[in-house]
């Protein structure tokens, strides 16, 4: 999922330039309505721009979390906010990665029959670990990628994919409780098997789409840009 950055900072180069602070003091951005005009027309649903929905206030307040758990319960983290988004990725590196913590950790299996890796996204500061920090071990596919997996050393448990650039976090979907939103879309289907059909129920994409990209810029915008830094 890291190959998305190039295509992504091309879209957020002129919404950087045309974002500005909404107040004195204040830690969020809008987006001038010339420029949401500019979006819509490019195909953007502007319900993708709202930095706030009715969801994400009621969490602010306190009022809303979940717990994203290890199969032994040891490893937690706190989740203040409604997903991203719900995609399944077929990439070559998702599922090399996830049949290597089968065949190496004994690990519960995250790449499903038809070789893709359900993942529920969330923005980072939005997501807090709150229990056994000493127990998260990190997977990468090459010393220098920027993408890494983390795992719950405890239960030999993939938790979750960060790509270290970027302003969110991906969950194995098999982390988080129910409900959970229905499928969104497939995406980097190019990699997949030549014997794997996929059905029609969602949309099938061999790339990352421009679907895909508006909701990652959205989240994005309204977090001013920001990019947190985890401390695990």
């Amino acid at each position: 999922m890291a190959g998305i950055l190039p295509g992504m900072l091309r879209m957020t180069a002129k919404c950087r330039e045309r974002a500005h602070e909404s107040g004195p003091g204040s830690p969020h951005r809008r987006i001038e309505a010339s420029f949401v005009a500019e979006l819509s027309d490019a195909g953007c649903p502007l319900q993708w721009l709202r930095p706030h929905s009715t969801e994400e206030v009621c969490v602010a307040n306190g009022s809303h979390s979940m717990i994203a758990a290890c199969r032994c319960g040891q490893v937690r983290f706190t989740i203040t906010s409604a997903p991203i988004m719900r995609v399944a990725c077929y990439c070559t590196s998702c599922r090399t990665a996830g049949r290597e913590f089968e065949r190496q950790l004994g690990s519960p299996p995250v790449v499903s029959d038809d070789a893709g890796t359900d993942y529920v996204l969330y923005r980072k500061d939005r997501v807090s670990l709150v229990a056994a920090p000493d127990r998260l071990s990190e997977h990468r596919l090459k010393p220098d990628s920027p993408t890494r997996r983390m795992i719950a050393t405890c239960c030999n448990t993939p938790m979750l994919l960060e790509f270290t650039k970027g302003h969110w976090l991906s969950f194995y979907r098999a982390r988080l409780p129910e409900p959970i939103p229905a499928l969104e879309m497939r995406v980097m289907t190019a990699d997949k098997p030549a014997s794997v059909t996929l059905p029609g129920d969602v949309p099938n994409y061999p790339n990352h789409p421009g679907r895909f990209m508006w909701k990652l810029l959205a989240s994005w915008a309204a977090m001013g840009f920001r990019r947190p830094r985890v401390s695990w």
